[in-house]
């Protein structure tokens, strides 16, 4: 919850840099996808780009999850701007 909540704030104020920061270093840890579950329970979106996580959907293809499923899961890879 609160990587979620942390991700949001630099969402909100134009620091989708550092949202994807936070979001690669969780992709990197072998339960980073329990993590990215969780988020996505919450309910929600993960507030970054996918290219941030690209273990995470790497696995979300391997399960045959839809790249349109995938992608409404994450913010727009060109999102620079606030909502």
């Amino acid at each position: 919850e609160r990587t979620k909540d942390l991700t949001w704030a630099y969402y909100l104020i134009g620091a989708q840099d550092k949202a994807n920061a936070i979001i690669t270093e969780i992709d990197k840890r072998p339960l980073g996808a329990l993590m990215f579950a969780q988020i996505l329970l919450t309910p929600g979106k993960i507030h970054a780009s996918k290219e941030s996580a690209p273990n995470f959907v790497r696995k979300l293809r391997q399960a045959g999850i839809a790249e349109d499923k995938i992608n409404a899961m994450f913010l727009p890879s060109n999102t620079e701007t606030n909502p």
